[in-house]
């Protein structure tokens, strides 16, 4: 972690701010046209750095698949692949892009394997991880994911093996995986918390009008960019939430304790 890192600087001082008052939380949520007054909200199903930690959320099965199907034309992955000083992951992913019998394995290996891990995937065949959005928030009828950003410059737009994954339509994407693995039927919102100058900047990435654009150049969402595109919120700024909670700005640090 960096030493302005946004994780322990802005968001779990401002997330420590909201559960220490729930009503607050519900109020925070309900400017960005999110409405949980009516639903239960518990204080252990709201993860956080520092508030048991950020949850590990599985990518689908079907899409790591499908990373490991279209290996032979993702000559974004392929160069990151022979780039990598890791010699024995190297060697087994280079054979999944030459030998198709190796990919056929690999496929089968990870339908067989995806449901023995929990939520972190290790291994050479899985090419993405799970996602960890920096606030993860569940009551008996809705999922939350957000993104802090405070001293990045850029909206992360890709994964090492991915050319376009945006980081908001992965925890997104990610999310619905959750749910539906278990067998839930829940409500998905998902919104950035940025600086007004990562606004000024960035707007054009993480405005609504072009995260809806941008889901038609995403790997692997098929099928799901109507349900993705939904969920989406949009962003709010910490100057804002400043305005709204006058408060919870002398909680800011500069830099981690």
């Amino acid at each position: 972690m960096g030493k302005n890192n946004s994780s322990l600087c802005r968001v779990k001082p401002f997330m420590d701010f909201l559960l220490e008052d729930i009503p607050r939380l519900i109020l925070f949520l309900e400017n960005l046209g999110i409405d949980v007054s009516d639903e239960i909200i518990k204080r252990e199903n709201i993860f956080y750095d520092g508030h048991y930690g950020e949850k590990a959320l599985k990518p689908p099965c079907d899409y790591l698949c499908k990373l490991i199907e279209t290996l032979p034309n993702n000559f974004y992955a392929q160069e990151k692949i022979i780039s990598s000083s890791d010699s024995k992951t190297r060697n087994i992913r280079m054979s999944l892009i030459k030998d198709k019998e190796m990919r056929e394995k690999a496929i089968n290996q990870i339908k067989e394997e995806y449901e023995t891990y929990k939520d972190v995937l290790r291994g050479a065949i899985f090419l993405e991880g799970s996602s960890k959005p920096d606030v993860f928030i569940e009551t008996d009828k809705t999922v939350i994911v957000v993104e802090g950003k405070w001293t990045e410059k850029i909206a992360t737009e890709n994964t090492a093996f991915v050319e376009h994954r945006n980081q908001m339509v992965r925890h997104i994407h990610d999310a619905i995986n959750y749910i539906d693995v278990l067998k839930m039927e829940k409500k998905i919102y998902g919104f950035y918390i940025v600086t007004e100058e990562f606004a000024a900047r960035s707007e054009t990435a993480i405005s609504k009008e072009r995260f809806s654009e941008k889901l038609s150049e995403q790997f692997g969402v098929e099928g799901f960019e109507e349900q993705i595109n939904a969920a989406y919120k949009g962003f709010v700024t910490w100057e804002s939430i400043e305005k709204q909670f006058p408060n919870v700005g002398k909680r800011w640090k500069e830099k981690p304790d």
